[in-house]
């Protein structure tokens, strides 16, 4: 039972470790919008924001691996959707593969 504690508890702080690692704010020269990562009671949310109409929109988390994350993005008033798998490439850049209205990949870098 101990090393099923045990074991429980370093997969739970590897998971959060990892994740913690996406934390923050991104932009790219492929993209006029802002990527803001953050967590929220326990896991991660993803919002963009268009500066120049200030307008934000939220992205669905549908899975968290500590080494990628798969979300999905709507806008019924455009009908543009994505599914969307982030990655690091290394600590201060984000790769994003788009698949949808949208195939190809995005690079952010940490703000």
């Amino acid at each position: 039972m101990k090393n099923l504690i045990a074991a429980v508890l370093v997969f739970v702080s590897f998971n959060a470790f990892g994740q913690n690692k996406f934390i923050g704010k991104w932009v790219s020269n492929d993209t006029t919008t802002f990527l803001f990562v953050k967590e929220v009671n326990g896991s991660l949310e993803f919002t963009n924001y268009d500066p120049e109409n200030n307008e934000s929109f939220e992205e669905i988390v549908l899975r968290q691996l500590p080494d990628k994350i798969n979300t999905t993005f709507y806008r019924p008033e455009t009908d543009w959707s994505l599914d969307v798998t982030y990655h690091l490439h290394n600590e201060n850049t984000l790769v994003a593969d788009c698949f949808g209205s949208y195939y190809g990949q995005i690079i952010y870098t940490r703000l």
